[in-house]
């Protein structure tokens, strides 16, 4: 890294030049792997513990990673499950999804199972609360090793490395050329009666493009045939009519037609007219362009459109 370079923030994908470089108290014109450096940047962007520059490089994000873990903890794992995830210096909400097998320490034989007890190895698949930069343990030990935390022991459950990440490029529900956005409205929620938390059991990655019929009906979910859906996080709108997908288009092109409103996850928008739509924008434009607690409690309405079941487990 010089000074002079445009670098890229992950996740929020947001550019910047680099202005100085200071190792200790000297500043420097560059600086090389392995050293511990103070970057200034030429501008304000959202750069947080865990944030990642990049320059001249694809790196990924992910919100499903692939891990091999050894569980530690007393209690048997069950899916469905939600862990603090720390990878890296990333702390992040996730849910064990699926088991995928697990592993014999003596033969190596793989098993298919519903649970894990207390020092059993397994590959499993956890589904994150939002992407983040990740890697395989075998290309970058820091971005590829974690530990899953019980949100309610705080007892560290597990260990593990991420042996295969999923590129979110591959993720998005809604596409149109250049356009992406993720969108889970589709997905369904369950209370499960083992895990004791609100979860989705599997999410899905169907992708839909214009003209494609979209599932208005799900076991804990309905949609009316026509209604927009406003991706805030990804800053695109999508129209349906008659249970298909008649546009997509960036959300600052958007303009309201009094169709019901949802979010990207399927909470009703409690917007009804032209004036409520203006201040709906004017509050999010207030929130930095960001969905915080404050906007949604305003705003929003999680059983319009939703509801939750309960479930057994999550085999």
């Amino acid at each position: 890294m010089a000074v002079g370079d445009t670098i890229t923030t992950l996740p929020s994908k947001e550019e910047a030049k680099v202005k100085s470089i200071l190792i200790g108290f000297d500043t420097v014109d560059s600086a090389v792997k392995g050293q511990p450096v103070n970057v200034q940047l030429d501008r304000e962007v959202d750069v947080s513990r865990g944030c990642v520059f990049t320059k001249g490089t694809d790196v990924a994000l992910s919100q499903r990673i692939t891990a091999t873990m050894l569980w530690m903890d007393d209690q048997d794992l069950a899916v469905g499950k939600e862990y603090v995830v720390k990878l890296g210096i990333k702390e992040i909400v996730g849910v064990l999804t699926d088991i995928d097998y697990t592993i014999d320490v003596n033969t190596g034989e793989k098993k298919r199972a519903s649970s894990l007890t207390k020092n059993e190895i397994a590959v499993c698949t956890l589904f994150l609360q939002e992407p983040i930069v990740v890697d395989t343990f075998s290309h970058h030990k820091v971005l590829g090793e974690l530990i899953l935390i019980d949100r309610v022991t705080n007892m560290t459950s597990a260990c593990g490395v991420v042996i295969d990440v999923n590129d979110t490029n591959a993720d998005h529900t809604f596409v149109n050329g250049s356009l992406k956005a993720r969108g889970d409205v589709f997905e369904d929620f369950f209370y499960g009666m083992q895990s004791l938390n609100i979860t989705k059991a599997k999410p899905a990655f169907h992708q839909y493009h214009i003209g494609d019929t979209i599932p208005t009906k799900g076991e804990t979910y309905a949609y009316p045939d026509n209604f927009d859906i406003l991706i805030l996080r990804d800053k695109v709108a999508v129209e349906i009519r008659d249970a298909k997908v008649a546009n997509i288009l960036s959300l600052d092109g958007y303009a309201y037609t009094e169709q019901p409103l949802v979010n990207g996850r399927g909470f009703a928008i409690n917007v009804h007219s032209p004036q409520e739509f203006a201040a709906f924008k004017a509050d999010y434009a207030k929130a930095g362009g960001n969905s915080d607690a404050e906007l949604f409690d305003k705003w929003m309405t999680f059983e319009t459109y939703r509801k939750i079941k309960f479930h057994n487990d999550f085999e």
